[in-house]
């Protein structure tokens, strides 16, 4: 294998934020608007963005990061046509022709000047304008991330704390907000960058056929990077992840983990996984595309590498111990049962049950326990001869290996021009822009979780899982099969004689609680865009939540919170809920009126709207 291509971290870090791109849509139309109305839009705009770096040594890393990400902007034609015919412009119609008539010649004059403290954009287009608003607040989750992390590698200082991992930027609702915390934790003093496993695995996760290119690059035969890529093994070759290691200064920590982590209560047959190292046959990092563990290469044998035994979560023992089932399945280095339930009073009994290690409890209600599909090489290889059953809980977007992050931004357009251009009183309109742009710009980025939100509880596949804190909900949707007929989705509750011969066909309801650091802060709510005249009622009327984050190379992250499987036997399951109250109609529901119409536009065809459930002719 050749020798790794070392550049300098400066150079890295441009390349990485270059190849991120840049999502067009994300355009505040009012700036562009204002601009536009300017008397001196010709001569272009300039956006300063403020340069932070708590460690000095990395300050060039993040002007590498920022001038690849703003190089990588580029507005083609049907993009200015498209904010020209915005609700924000129709307006104003004058304006609309200046703008089409102001970016007629195409974008001149690009440049990046370095200060003391700021970085300043600089065109003769409206574009740094344009854009300040999401520029800003990229700059501030870079800002707010460093600083967070500056005070922990300080406070572990104190405590003789060596090493601080970032393990929050990745719950950022898009790939370009995840770079921005990420890099901004690194800025303020993580050891790695967590981005930089996104990154690597990205491009393998969404082409198979790379993954086994790049394996068979690191000298495995074309038997086993099959076998690696059917089972979500995401191959970095040596010459990839050696100038990633680099740039962040510290060659141990792939991603949020060290290199070939061990569980310290489910190790791995260690002789031999340490012995694999000592002449190493491939070059390079596997990395578990489920639970985002990253390994050196090795050979697809036997390890028990995320634990070679059936180790139950020690949060719960008195319940596991109180209620003992042979059945188990494996969530990363730990097990959970499968408790088989016959009634709702046995159900409500067992969940009383449960001890509260976290804030809250949620639950997931599906119509059968889908599993993981894994090669038996690999499950060997993470498993050894433990349980391997593991549950797939693996977001929509992950499994068919959707754009999420494409469509976010279309559908935030959209919500944004619906919002901002439904107001004909100027006054009113300046309050919702300014209200807008407040929330907007927040470090804990309410309007894209919001958003998010949205796609997900009304049929768009995206980055987070449905969860309810009402058992009676996860009831309903375990216990009725969805179904789609002439483009209307509805459901039909399952009687007894429904029930497959086979328990491992039965309806299931996940218990499921984040007791660890890493999945803290994972469950959002859909409410933040209430004040702007858009309330979500399905959502609320389900009692939902999103837990988010399962992405690239950490799809199936669900599943590491789980407690326990309840599997429903054949019976009557009726719950106080019902189809009508769980999805209202679009004229209870303006959330779900403004999805449909988004699914109806062509403007967003090309980004995935259309796949909008529909539920009501």
């Amino acid at each position: 294998m050749a020798r790794p291509e070392m550049l300098e971290p400066k150079e890295v870090f441009r390349r990485v934020f270059l190849e991120l791109g840049f999502p067009i849509l994300s355009v505040d139309l009012t700036d562009l608007q204002k601009f536009v109305a300017h008397p001196d839009a010709k001569e272009g705009g300039t956006y300063d963005l403020l340069l932070v770096s708590p460690r000095g040594d990395r300050r060039d890393a993040l002007i590498g990061a920022w001038r690849g990400l703003i190089r990588s902007i580029e507005i083609p034609p049907a993009a200015v046509d498209l904010f020209a015919r915005s609700t924000v412009f129709k307006t104003a119609p004058v304006l609309a022709e200046n703008l089409r008539r102001l970016l007629a010649a195409g974008q001149q004059n690009w440049m990046v000047a370095e200060g003391a403290e700021h970085l300043r954009w600089s065109e003769t287009t409206p574009w740094p304008v344009a854009y300040s608003m999401f520029l800003g607040h990229l700059a501030r989750l870079i800002l707010g991330y460093s600083t967070m992390l500056d005070q922990r590698v300080r406070a572990g200082k104190e405590k003789g704390i060596g090493a601080t991992l970032d393990q929050a930027s990745r719950l950022q609702p898009t790939r370009h907000h995840y770079a921005a915390a990420s890099l901004g934790a690194w800025v303020g003093g993580a050891t790695a960058i967590q981005y930089f496993s996104f990154y690597a695995t990205d491009p393998q996760c969404r082409k198979p056929e790379k993954n086994e290119e790049y394996a068979r690059r690191m000298r495995y035969g074309a038997t086993d990077a099959a076998a690696l890529t059917r089972s979500g093994l995401i191959a970095v070759p040596a010459s990839l992840a050696a100038p990633l290691l680099n740039a962040q200064g510290d060659s141990t920590v792939f991603g949020a983990l060290p290199i070939d982590e061990w569980s310290g209560v489910n190790l791995p047959y260690l002789t031999k996984a340490i012995k694999d190292l000592k002449k190493p046959r491939h070059h390079g990092l596997l990395v578990d595309k489920y639970y985002r563990a990253p390994f050196y290469a090795r050979p697809l044998v036997k390890r028990g590498l995320l634990g070679r035994k059936d180790v139950l979560r020690d949060h719960y023992a008195d319940f596991y111990k109180a209620h003992a089932t042979t059945e188990l399945i494996r969530c990363k280095h730990y097990c959970a049962p499968i408790i088989n339930v016959q009634d709702r009073d046995q159900l409500a009994s067992l969940i009383a049950e449960i001890p509260l290690r976290a804030e809250a409890m949620h639950f997931r209600g599906q119509s059968r326990l889908h599993e993981l599909k894994r090669d038996p090489k690999v499950r060997a290889l993470l498993f050894g001869d433990s349980t391997s059953r593991e549950p797939s809980l693996i977001t929509s977007a992950a499994r068919t290996n959707f754009d999420y992050d494409a469509l976010h931004f279309a559908l935030r357009y959209y919500i944004q021009d619906r919002i901002l251009g439904a107001t004909p009183d100027p006054m009113e309109s300046l309050r919702k822009h300014t209200a807008w742009r407040e929330q907007s710009m927040l470090i804990t980025s309410p309007i894209d979780y919001a958003v998010m939100a949205l796609a997900q509880h009304y049929g768009l596949p995206s980055h987070g899982l449905d969860v309810t804190d009402d058992v009676d909900v996860a009831l309903w949707f375990a216990t009725n099969r969805f179904q789609t007929i002439d483009g209307i989705s509805s459901y039909t509750t399952m009687r007894s004689c429904d029930w497959d011969d086979h328990s491992a066909e039965w309806p299931v309801i996940f218990a499921s609680q984040q007791v660890t650091h890493s999945l803290n802060m994972s469950t959002q709510t859909c409410e933040e865009l209430d004040k702007f005249g858009l309330p979500a009622m399905r959502p609320r009327r389900q009692k939902a939540s999103f837990f988010l984050g399962g992405h690239s190379d950490h799809q199936n992250r669900l599943a590491e919170t789980v407690v326990c499987a309840f599997r429903l036997a054949p019976g009557d399951w009726s719950t106080a809920c019902t189809f009508d109250g769980l999805f209202p109609s679009p004229a209870e529901d303006p959330a779900y009126a403004a999805m449909l119409e988004f699914a109806a536009s062509a403007d967003f065809r090309q980004y995935g709207a259309g796949k909008v459930a529909r539920y009501h002719r």
